[in-house]
């Protein structure tokens, strides 16, 4: 009976060491967690906003808290810089500055060099461009809603149009609801110095 209790005693120390070098040897992963919206006003969400896995490192990856920088001085007028590396950031920042009503950052961060130079092309003020998306804004938000993730939203890709320009569009069944009342379908952004900015909503058709 000693000797088999020995052995007993043995086997279980055994178990224990093997189980012990198993659990030290568990990778732990950190898995991304990004809520529907996350970034845009009135986004909500139990746990805080991360990156992906893999995202850390990666030149076109920033967290929302990084999206908007300011300049060192932080007293100079356009002091506040806006960062867009994804399509998604514009539309964080179009949702933003349209919801603080905060039309000189819009035009200034979020609208593309080539939409300004067209509105002055027509003797107008680029500040119109912003007028015309606040009095969309409820359709804005329903078009957004559609594409939470921006281009990393389940079937919904970023595809090339011709002259640099990039277009997020929902299509299908998704965009029903929007063709049958006239409402934009999508956002087309280009990159300028760096950051993607605004070209302009894309129209059902058009």
């Amino acid at each position: 009976m000693r000797v088999a209790g020995v052995r007993w005693f043995r086997t279980m120390t055994a178990l224990l060491v093997g189980a012990m070098v198993i659990g030290c040897a568990v990778e732990e992963k950190r898995i991304g967690y990004r809520p529907m919206l996350g970034g845009l006003p009135g986004a909500e969400g139990g746990c805080a906003v991360s990156p992906p896995r893999g995202a850390e490192g990666e030149p076109r990856k920033l967290g929302d808290d990084e999206l908007e920088i300011t300049r060192p001085d932080g007293t100079a007028k356009g002091s506040k810089v806006l960062l867009a590396r994804t399509a998604r950031h514009v539309m964080v920042h179009i949702a933003n500055t349209v919801s603080k009503d905060d039309s000189e950052l819009f035009v200034r961060e979020v609208l593309s060099e080539r939409t300004k130079a067209e509105y002055f092309e027509r003797g107008l003020s680029p500040s119109e461009a912003f007028t015309a998306v606040k009095a969309r804004e409820a359709e804005v938000l329903r078009l957004f809603n559609l594409m939470p993730m921006g281009e990393y939203t389940p079937g919904l890709f970023l595809r090339g149009i011709g002259g640099g320009v990039q277009r997020l569009e929902v299509t299908g069944k998704m965009a029903q609801s929007l063709v049958a009342s006239e409402e934009w379908t999508g956002i087309d952004v280009v990159m300028e110095r760096g950051n993607y900015r605004l070209l302009w909503f894309v129209t059902p058709g058009r």
